[in-house]
């Protein structure tokens, strides 16, 4: 009977690891979109402003785009932010990926190499010179392995922690400017918004 009530309860504790693997903590999201604005760094500062307040940091920033980072904790809220924003948003895109078994894969990689690891080095000390050189070799070539599975690790564990969002801003004016500037001085003598609206003369 014990032993039966101990194989259901390592079920259970199995059950529930696996559950707590499984929940979005494990997601990497990105949320594009597009939104156009007439005054795109007013707006931008106070997007900056809002995603600070809520742990986040930008990238990059140019007239054209603003690129960042949000905890997914945030994501929510900042979604609901972005469709409320001044601008008219004319496009919203959201990416969801699982990078659940990815993640479980490295850690038990980096697990199984770095207990390789500790037995070559226990070994090390009590090797002839002949095996020392060979176990000196795995010592390095495990250390680069565990030192690559770790980069990829951290990479992971960031996109799962923050999500990355990029924003287009489309530039509208107010109103059209009087001339079109060009390298050819004959088109500058155009009236090519006349042209644009009325279309070209005929010929008479």
């Amino acid at each position: 009977m014990k032993k039966l009530l101990s194989t259901v309860l390592f079920g259970v504790i199995i059950f529930f690891a696996l559950e707590a693997a499984c929940g979005e903590e494990y997601r990497k999201v990105t949320i594009r979109a597009t939104v156009i604005v007439f005054q795109p760094e007013e707006l931008q500062n106070r997007i900056i402003g809002w995603i600070e307040e809520h742990g986040g940091y930008f990238l990059l920033r140019s007239n054209e785009f603003l690129s960042l980072r949000l905890p997914t904790e945030a994501e929510t809220g900042f979604r609901h932010y972005i469709e409320n924003l001044d601008g008219e948003v004319t496009a919203i895109d959201i990416e969801s990926e699982d990078l659940r078994e990815e993640i479980l894969n490295l850690r038990s990689g980096i697990k199984s190499r770095e207990d390789i690891l500790a037995k070559n080095i226990a070994l090390f000390g009590r090797a002839d010179v002949e095996a020392t050189l060979g176990i000196e070799k795995e010592l390095v070539l495990l250390l680069n392995e565990i030192e690559s599975l770790k980069g990829r690790l951290n990479k992971l564990e960031t996109e799962r922690k923050y999500l990355f969002s990029e924003i287009s801003f489309v530039f509208k004016r107010t109103s059209l400017p009087e001339k079109i500037p060009s390298s050819f001085d004959w088109i500058n003598t155009l009236n090519l918004y006349r042209f644009k609206k009325e279309g070209l003369p005929h010929e008479k």
